[in-house]
């Protein structure tokens, strides 16, 4: 019969057996928890997936940046603004896009907190107001990070800025999510999101809400589906002032049309800022005729109707805001680009007149 001795001897072997178990067991867990956020790709708005549902589940570990909690494999723009406000938590730029420098941040933290309570999974709806892009259904990017290092390039292409806002053109390499930086100087300090999802066209959007008379600096800065972050070159604008009044510096210039006689001209003309110009002609300096050219810098007024080889009498006004330019007189003949022997001319039309009756008569 085994001893009492035995029996403790078994106990302790017994206990020491289960301890290196557990540690092993717990060990083997906190790894498994490090490795569930190891994500093989960059992750942005519209995409879907598993690394997609583990990013939910890391962000839900704290209810002041994801306090939605929804875990549903999609990266919605809910889960978009929770990523800004982790990066801007942990000394990163915020973007809202997982790419190499967030991941990596993620790990970090991730390792730091490996008992974090799992949060509930619930659907994230579609909100009325954030309606599902046509990125929600395509199929996830096959870029893994460490495949695509390389920064978009982007050009910018600035309209004539009018005295609170300017338009301005942006045009990318490839597929990005794009903002304007701009301010008083290059260190900007002014943000314009040019489009809340990925696009590779050419877009412009207008700065708002600028004040006039003032010098602007501004550039774009592009993030790619990889998280790589390109920007333009800078660039520099002036917005005019409230009242300043459009001046033309250039033109007019006044064609004719091709029809014989001449009837309709076209007077181009262009000015120094964005105004409403307005054509008046007429024999005589009392016009009695308009034509609008629209709010532009390029004016164009196509006049029709005229009196062959008649002078005219004309003036152009473009009114901003508060101020309307009054051009001094201007003069145009509405003549064709033809030669003086047109079959409109008084012998010419002698001649048509004795060439048919020949023909009536039979000679």
């Amino acid at each position: 019969m085994p001893s009492k001795k035995f029996f403790k001897i078994s106990i302790v072997l017994a206990l020491v057996t289960l301890g290196s178990w557990g540690c092993v067991s717990l060990a083997l867990a906190k790894q498994k928890s490090a490795d569930a956020f190891d994500f093989p790709r960059s992750l942005s708005l519209g995409m879907r997936g598993n690394d997609v549902r583990s990013l939910q589940e890391f962000l839900a570990r704290d209810p002041q940046i994801y306090p939605e909690r929804s875990v549903t494999g999609f990266f919605g723009p809910r889960t978009r603004e929770a990523v800004k406000k982790w990066q801007q938590k942990n000394g990163l730029e915020a973007i809202g896009i997982v790419g190499p420098k967030t991941i990596a941040k993620i790990k970090e933290s991730n390792q730091a907190k490996t008992s974090a309570p799992t949060p509930p999974s619930s659907p994230e709806p579609a909100s009325p107001s954030e309606p599902p892009t046509a990125t929600d259904n395509s199929p996830t990017p096959a870029t893994t990070v460490g495949d695509d290092t390389t920064s978009p390039t982007v050009t910018l292409t600035l309209s004539t800025p009018a005295p609170t806002n300017i338009y301005i053109e942006f045009n990318p390499s490839e597929e990005v999510i794009a903002l304007y930086e701009y301010g008083l100087t290059t260190k900007y300090g002014s943000i314009q999101e040019v489009w809340n999802q990925y696009f590779s066209s050419p877009a412009g959007i207008h700065l708002e809400n600028l004040t006039p008379a003032t010098t602007y600096q501004v550039r774009a800065k592009a993030t790619d589906r990889a998280g790589n972050i390109g920007y333009s070159t800078n660039h520099t604008f002036t917005t005019p002032s409230l009242d300043q009044a459009a001046v033309i510096s250039s033109g007019p210039t006044v064609t004719s049309s091709n029809v014989k006689p001449a009837t309709a001209v076209t007077v181009n003309w262009i000015t120094n800022i964005p105004c409403t110009g307005t054509l008046y002609y007429g024999a005589d300096a009392s016009y009695g005729n308009a034509q609008t050219s629209g709010h532009t810098t390029n004016h164009t007024a196509t006049i029709t109707g005229l009196a062959p080889r008649a002078n005219y009498i004309y003036k152009i006004t473009c009114a901003t805001k508060d101020k309307t330019l009054d051009s001094s007189n201007f003069l145009f003949t509405a003549t064709s680009s033809t030669s003086s022997a047109d079959f409109d001319s008084p012998l010419a039309s002698v001649l048509k007149i004795l060439i048919d009756l020949v023909k009536k008569i039979g000679f």
